[in-house]
């Protein structure tokens, strides 16, 4: 390659995630590879992250810069200033017919069930995961994995999937060297319907699985260990190594309960883990605020961390949000209509206060934070307070004397008081009462 391999992938996660949801380009590049063989769902995947584009070949990688770049004409991906004209021959070349055994079906064998939703195949070659993932049969499902990576690409922040190219390379090392420590990777049929097309063969111990649009299969443990095997295969065809593999058929939310269980193994961090946990109703609230679309100027405002409220104009942390709406409304056991009410109240709570400063909190919003406390993460605590204290006192004026409470309120950076109210602290219960008891003072 004439660049950096690392420099396309990276524009390329900018412009598929631009075309995520344009059929008629999705469709096109998949109809060329198609013609030449290729999986559906491996080619698709492209367009979703669920085929990583780090697990495809050069080649490969040649082949779907000159499709999608023929389709969108976008001058950024033009195939010449990343291959040279060889490369470019050679993809064009290219015919999965002609090097691989396609199906839809993923076959494994030496499989004892375990309950309904679980099963153990004992040992499968590197060989047959290999093929099953080339065939697009194995999908990365950034639902269930750990957290995405943050990537500057010229002048936007793109989140990318989690994969450590230098950690792939060193398995793939190991497992050449017959020195890598064998451990199970985890599969999850997705459990989208309950009627995915799983069959399992007690008497030859056998687990068919049909992929199609209804059934999915997803490594959500060992994704890293699939792509050592991917290059360990391409470099040595006829290794002789076997591992295990653990089948589960679960929703995504009980595959992330087991993702939970293997971070104990490799630490994810706690953000992640606090968001990912469905258990928790307050960040369930949390994460509903910040993905509902209409009528929302909180949409895709809340940030993992203090990176992404510098870098990505986030507005507040999932973890201020989620254990403030705890500490003032602690909606654990409670029924979920209370929920909902919640919800709604936050959100006209926050859009009367975006309203009101909108430049303040949009287009001018890192000149804001130079000055003004108006837009910091701790004062989206006082916000709530002022919000829940109004609500209470004036139940059918809330709105209007909120409006005169942010009139009033000096939100100065020069504002000692401000300061002193714990605005500037870290974010912990001490700090959340010391916030929200200052701001409902000045709920009159």
């Amino acid at each position: 390659m004439k660049k950096d391999r690392q420099k396309l992938e990276d524009i390329l996660n900018v412009v598929v995630k631009d075309y995520a949801n344009d059929n008629a380009v999705i469709s096109e590049v998949v109809r060329k590879f198609t013609e030449k063989g290729f999986p559906i769902g491996k080619i698709s995947g492209l367009f979703t992250q669920a085929t990583p584009f780090s697990y495809i070949s050069d080649l490969e990688l040649c082949l779907f810069t000159m499709y999608l770049h023929h389709s969108i004409n976008n001058y950024k991906i033009d195939p010449n200033h990343f291959f040279n004209e060889a490369e470019i021959q050679q993809a064009e070349a290219l015919n999965y017919f002609s090097f691989k055994e396609k199906t839809n079906r993923i076959v494994l064998y030496n499989v004892d069930q375990i309950n309904e939703h679980q099963w153990i195949c004992s040992k499968e070659t590197y060989q047959n995961i290999v093929r099953h993932f080339e065939n697009g049969l194995l999908t990365y499902n950034p639902k269930t994995q750990r957290e995405p990576l943050k990537r500057k690409v010229r002048d936007r922040i793109i989140e990318v999937i989690n994969i450590d190219m230098k950690k792939i390379s060193e398995i793939k090392e190991e497992m050449l060297n017959n020195t890598f420590n064998t451990n199970a990777i985890i599969f999850n049929v997705r459990r989208m319907t309950g009627m995915e097309k799983i069959k399992y063969d007690a008497k030859n111990r056998t687990l068919t699985i049909e992929v199609d649009n209804d059934t999915k299969v997803d490594v959500i443990d060992g994704f890293h260990r699939l792509g050592g095997m991917l290059k360990a295969v391409e470099q040595k065809p006829e290794m002789d190594r076997l591992t295990s593999v653990y089948i589960y058929h679960v929703d995504e939310e009980k595959a992330r309960q087991i993702i939970r269980q293997e971070s104990k193994a490799t630490p994810i961090s706690e953000e992640w883990i606090e968001i990912m946990d469905v258990s928790n109703p307050n960040m369930e609230v949390t994460k509903t605020i910040n993905n509902r679309q209409r009528m929302n100027e909180m949409f895709n405002r809340v940030g993992l961390d203090s990176f992404e409220l510098r870098r990505e104009n986030k507005l507040v942390t999932f973890e201020t949000l989620s254990k403030t709406i705890e500490y003032v409304f602690n909606l654990k056991d409670k029924p979920i209509i209370e929920a909902r009410k919640i919800e709604n109240f936050l959100i006209e709570l926050f859009n009367i206060v975006i309203g009101v400063n909108y430049t303040a909190f949009n287009a001018n919003l890192a000149e804001t934070r130079k000055v003004s406390y108006l837009a910091d993460n701790n004062t989206f605590i006082g916000y709530i307070a002022l919000g829940e204290e109004l609500s209470t006192k004036y139940p059918d004026q809330w709105q209007d004397k909120l409006l005169e409470a942010l009139n009033e309120i000096d939100f100065s950076k020069n504002n000692e008081s401000l300061r002193a109210a714990g605005l500037e602290n870290n974010i912990n219960l001490s700090t959340i009462k010391k916030v929200y008891g200052y701001f409902r003072k000045l709920a009159k």
